[in-house]
């Protein structure tokens, strides 16, 4: 197996690690037309995803509510950070909707910004979004990938899964011995974990728990393997793990690139206690304690 390349050795991206810019014949600028003309937010544009033009030449975006601005400053992401200046769109879930349906998307994943401003921390609105999508796009299946609700967990639990999303996201984001220096003193490795083992038994019916993992920030490849044995052990689902690209200077440095066998690698390990499926995409891995599911 090669292993990663240290980005002091090798500070230009390796080819695995290249992406094309958006293809004229490709759906990429009827979305961003859609997109824009709602007035709706990606987080594909964002965060600065270096596979938009994959994603929405495809015709997929993963939609952001509740604004542009969030109340967090996580030390790898780019989305902009501070007060926000406006509280929820009521209209937004209506929009999203619409365009989703324009799109012919079957399956909606939909994320956010903090809202630490909001009394319910933005629960009401993804319970809202979710009602709109059902609505809209009765066929289509529903990801939510939220934030932690800090002060507020139990009951946005309660608010959103009665709305029954198919599958209820939320971000480890990295190891445990990082996971505070990357994330804030606001954040808790154990009270994210906490969070999707409580959403199976908030929800009342199979809902999918899924999180991701960010490798290139300074982990090892056995503290990626522990956190995915901790989010297996709180009944976690669904994992993806994508290699970390620094948007700007004053972000988090990246440590290394890890080399596509390394996903492979992580895509057969079988964390106890149950054995996991898997499927990687380029960039990506996603392990499963039940058949394997797409986003």
């Amino acid at each position: 197996m090669q292993k990663s390349l240290p980005v002091a050795e090798r500070p230009r991206r390796p080819e695995w690690m290249k992406v094309r810019a958006p293809s004229a014949d490709s759906r990429y600028f009827d979305v961003q037309k859609l997109i824009h003309g709602q007035n709706l937010h990606t987080i594909c544009e964002e965060a600065r995803c270096p596979n938009i033009a994959e994603c929405w030449g495809r015709g997929t975006a993963t939609f952001q509510i509740l604004g542009e601005t969030c109340t967090r400053a996580c030390r790898y992401c780019y989305v902009h950070s501070g007060k926000p200046e406006h509280p929820p769109d009521p209209l937004e879930p209506l929009r999203l909707a619409h365009t989703a349906a324009q799109m012919g998307l079957k399956h909606v994943v939909v994320t956010s910004v903090d809202r630490d401003d909001l009394p319910d921390k933005g629960a009401g609105h993804y319970a809202a979004t979710i009602r709109a999508l059902k609505a809209k796009v009765p066929r289509a299946s529903i990801e939510i990938l939220t934030p932690d609700f800090l002060g507020y967990e139990e009951e946005a639990l309660e608010v959103v899964l009665a709305e029954r999303p198919d599958v209820f996201n939320h971000n480890i984001e990295t190891v445990r011995r990082l996971h505070r220096k990357m994330r804030g003193a606001k954040v808790d490795y154990d009270k994210a974990l906490w969070l999707l083992a409580r959403a199976k038994e908030v929800a009342g019916y199979p809902v999918m728990t899924k999180s991701g993992i960010i490798v290139g920030l300074g982990e090892t490849n056995d503290e990626v393997v522990e956190t995915m044995r901790d989010l297996r052990a709180h009944g976690v689902d669904v994992v993806t793990i994508g290699q970390y690209l620094q948007p700007s200077a004053k972000h988090a440095k990246i440590d290394r690139w890890v080399h596509p066998d390394e996903f492979r690698w992580f895509r057969g390990t079988r964390p106890n206690p149950v054995a996991a499926q898997s499927r990687t995409r380029r960039k990506e891995g996603r392990l499963g304690g039940r058949p394997s599911f797409v986003s």
